[in-house]
């Protein structure tokens, strides 16, 4: 459902993951208003039946070469993603 993860909902989520949040629909209401998918649609697609494999890739894509790539191509993003 989100097609880019280093968008406002997509770090937004994925920190929220990272810090211990399992509950599709508190994590779909991270959803910033100009994203396109619904609360809705978005708690459907992360309502995974193993929660960790989120952490597995939250914590791959902030801790490897994703997140050492972002913060080369989108330095505001890199910024937001690390508060």
């Amino acid at each position: 459902v989100l097609g880019d993860v280093t968008g406002v909902t997509g770090l937004k989520i994925i920190r929220a993951i990272l810090a211990g949040q399992r509950d599709p629909l508190k994590l779909a209401q991270l959803r910033d208003r100009r994203c396109q998918h619904s609360v809705a649609e978005i708690a459907q697609a992360l309502a995974v039946p193993e929660p960790s494999t989120l952490v597995l890739i939250g914590t791959a894509f902030f801790t490897g070469l994703g997140y050492i790539g972002l913060r080369r191509r989108k330095p505001a993003v890199a910024e937001y993603a690390s508060k």
